[in-house]
């Protein structure tokens, strides 16, 4: 083999060295970081929507504390007034408050006065969930063992998840004794997850895990969320993740199923980074051959060439007058003085 063969062999070799170290480092380090801000974002996308539905439990909580530290509630329990009914217990309440659910019951769990509305068809409907005469003193939402008891979260029925806050009601100066249980709900339905989706800019959807499509799915999540992983992560595609959560009712059972769509746009952008710097090492490798191709043809390869040369034409003619010319004052150069 040729030393021009050697030298190209060598330099290919060297590029393809470093190119190899290179795409390990993109794949070990660089591109799992860029995996790594895809998943922490997600984290956050999640985050945020269950912060907007904890949000909207809150506020509906500050509602209910409203109406059942108030001395007219207070009252109403005790002898059922039409004044209440006529002045607050309206159709006209629920849209202007935007509630869905209102129960008033006194000690024994019996219902006083008690709704449930649909805000999108206006009209009253029921669900089994909340009969109409009784939910028993025993039932979860009515344990208020103090003025400072309360009972927020979801609750699921017969017509979706519902955000509840339970109130024990009091007087306006907000003492005792306890004289019954006020409750107030909203339905976490589409409307109100495509108004969250709107304003936090995330494509999000919840399921009851009692009809969550995908039995499959929903046991396989439900099978690797745990307090150490609260959120399950997946691949869905190339360009899209999706992350999974969920949320406990009032008795701390596991209620909806979260799923949030995630565009993976900090891994596309990771592939693109590492597309693009192997591309480079090919193409900074095709000009690092070919310039130090060219200085070592001209610094040794073509003065190789005249030494040889001079050789061949004093073999050929039996001339040893032949003289080869090498300028400079490297070990080529005292080659061919030597030579000569």
């Amino acid at each position: 083999m040729s030393i021009r063969k050697k030298i190209i062999l060598i330099l290919l070799c060297v590029i393809a060295l470093y190119s190899v170290v290179q795409c390990g480092i993109e794949r070990l380090i660089i591109l799992p970081s860029f995996n790594s801000l895809q998943q922490t974002e997600a984290q956050k996308n999640i985050e945020r929507c269950i912060y907007a539905i904890q949000n909207q439990t809150n506020s509906l909580g500050d509602l209910c504390a409203d109406w059942s530290v108030w001395n007219d509630t207070y009252q109403f329990v005790e002898d059922k007034n039409s004044d209440y009914k006529e002045s607050n217990l309206l159709e006209s309440t629920f849209k202007s408050i935007n509630l869905n659910l209102l129960y008033i019951y006194n000690l024994e769990g019996e219902v006083v006065w008690g709704k449930i509305y649909d805000l999108q068809n206006e009209t009253y409907v029921e669900i089994k969930e909340f009969p109409k005469r009784s939910l028993g003193k025993d039932h979860i939402l009515l344990k208020h063992d103090s003025t400072e008891s309360f009972i927020e979260g979801l609750y699921l029925t017969g017509r979706g998840p519902m955000l509840i806050s339970s109130k024990p009601i009091l007087t306006s100066e907000g003492r005792g004794p306890i004289r019954g249980t006020l409750i107030m709900g909203r339905f976490l339905d589409k409307n109100m997850i495509e108004n969250f989706s709107r304003d936090l800019s995330i494509i999000f959807r919840v399921e009851s895990i009692k009809d969550v499509s995908d039995k499959e799915k929903s046991k396989h999540i439900l099978g690797q969320i745990s307090k150490d992983q609260p959120y399950v992560l997946e691949q869905y595609d190339k360009d899209l993740l999706r992350i999974y959560g969920l949320e406990s009712d009032v008795a701390g059972e596991p209620a909806i199923l979260i799923t949030v769509d995630v565009p993976a746009t900090i891994m596309a952008k990771g592939r693109a980074v590492t597309r693009f710097a192997s591309l480079s090492i090919l193409v900074a490798g095709a000009i690092i051959i070919f310039v130090i191709y060219r200085i070592m043809k001209k610094t040794i390869l073509a003065r190789l060439a005249n030494i040889s040369k001079s050789i061949d034409e004093v073999i050929e003619k039996e001339d040893f007058s032949v003289r080869t010319s090498i300028s400079g004052s490297d070990e080529l150069a005292g080659l061919a003085t030597n030579l000569n």
